[in-house]
């Protein structure tokens, strides 16, 4: 707690400086000028006091315990005032560093008995623990003379998780049957799946195969048998959380897009009556087998909500082999990476390791730069160079991923943008064609 000029006492200080040059001008003039300057002093000596003498305002802080990477959400601040005086103050909450907020300072008139509510934004751009530690007001005195500065700790804490909010507005699509507005295609053609769901009547198109004789017999009409996708099927993800991961697109990292991707596929993969577990690798050893029900998105929440890319290299060898040691039901295996050439031997040895137990997809990540410069007019010498440049990198990067695609087909290759409709499609596209 410190005292402060306001600036009221800084105005009146600079007027009487200023003043100063009278007494040198007009003889008589000091003993008013000492006068004046004794009368300032007194007048602030005794605004310090109604200062001190005011009430200390009580604070609270409204603050979700967790909230979604990359999107804006409110806190709330309330100041109470329990003495018979409105008091005028400046405030500032000290946000997490990894937070971006706004207005999170600003002036407040908390009347007397009474209180004044405040909203502000933050937007957290990095996933994990965070806590707001404290918060800091400047009470001004009646007279505006003073400011008495006072922090005060308030400890929020706070856990950033993958984009959850994602899964409220799928969800939302789902109910009305408008995924395909995110682009994401429902492939199950009705009786064609494997397991028994439900008898119902005939109709043009089914197969004759399909026919129940006996239920056709008992209700004097054509019933068929219908069938749904295989449930009960596992799917392990392979998040690399090695040194390229940590390549930004926009706000997030390629590793954070991969999570929100994972996320929403585990909700999709619950609904179709699935099993998700997660391994990471690269700098990072965590590994959650799978689980069923709504249950395991929390678990998966919980689980890696704090996992960050390392600078270590990813070692794909490494965790196919811990894979297949750990997961003996045959699963669809995703490993999401971002690749070069020069991982192109390692990986095809990881992949046929695995290929012997489990169905293998490869989700690969590539920077939104590259489609960006495409775009990009030649103007000038160093645009075409930069054309350039690119373009062979992308027809080297193309060739790479055509000769792994020929040896290694379910493959996908997409920005951190495409990656959550991607992958959810692929999934889909597999279980339709049962070949997890």
């Amino acid at each position: 707690m410190s005292l402060l000029p306001g600036k009221n006492l800084i105005l009146l200080a600079f007027v009487l400086a200023l003043t100063g040059i009278l007494p040198a001008l007009y003889d008589g003039f000091e003993p008013i000028w000492l006068l004046l300057g004794i009368a300032l002093i007194g007048i602030a000596g005794l605004d310090a006091l109604r200062l001190y003498r005011l009430p200390r305002p009580l604070v609270g802080r409204d603050a979700p315990g967790s909230l979604p990477l990359g999107h804006w959400r409110d806190i709330g601040l309330r100041f109470d005032n329990p003495g018979g005086r409105p008091l005028r103050l400046d405030w500032f909450d000290h946000y997490p560093s990894s937070f971006h907020a706004e207005q999170a300072w600003g002036s407040a008139r908390v009347p007397a008995h009474g209180h004044a509510d405040i909203h502000y934004r933050v937007k957290p751009l990095k996933r994990g623990a965070w806590h707001y530690a404290q918060i800091q007001w400047r009470l001004h005195s009646p007279w505006q003379l003073w400011q008495r500065d006072v922090t005060r700790a308030l400890r929020s804490d706070i856990k950033v998780y993958p984009d959850f909010a994602a899964i409220s507005h799928y969800a939302l699509l789902a109910t009305h049957n408008r995924t395909n507005y995110v682009g994401i295609r429902q492939t199950r053609q009705r009786g064609e799946g494997t397991e028994f769901h439900q008898l119902r009547e005939f109709r043009e198109g089914d197969a004759l195969r399909q026919i129940d004789w006996k239920a056709t017999m008992r209700l004097q009409k054509p019933i068929t048998r219908e069938f749904q996708d295989e449930r009960d099927q596992q799917i392990f993800c392979l998040l690399d959380c090695g040194f390229r991961m940590l390549t930004q697109d926009g706000e997030l990292s390629h590793f954070d897009h991969t999570l929100n991707a994972v996320l929403l596929l585990a909700y999709v993969a619950t609904r179709q009556g699935d099993a998700l577990g997660i391994g990471a690798f690269g700098g990072v050893d965590r590994w959650l087998p799978p689980a069923k029900g709504r249950g395991n998105i929390n678990r998966l929440l919980n689980a890696f909500y704090d996992v960050q890319p390392t600078r270590h290299a990813a070692d794909f060898q490494r965790a196919a082999a811990e894979l297949v040691r750990k997961q003996k039901k045959r699963s669809l295996v995703i490993i999401l990476t971002n690749l070069r050439e020069e991982d192109s031997s390692e990986l095809l040895a990881a992949t046929q390791l695995l290929s012997r137990h489990h169905k293998v997809l490869i989700a690969n990540l590539r920077e939104q730069i590259l489609d960006d410069i495409q775009d990009v007019s030649v103007g000038n010498f160093n645009n075409a160079i930069t054309l350039t440049a690119a373009n062979v990198y992308r027809q080297q990067r193309d060739d790479f991923l055509r000769r792994l695609a020929s040896r290694h087909a379910n493959l996908i290759d997409v920005t951190p943008r495409q990656l959550t409709v991607g992958l959810i499609n692929s999934y889909l596209k597999l279980k339709a064609a049962r070949t997890i």
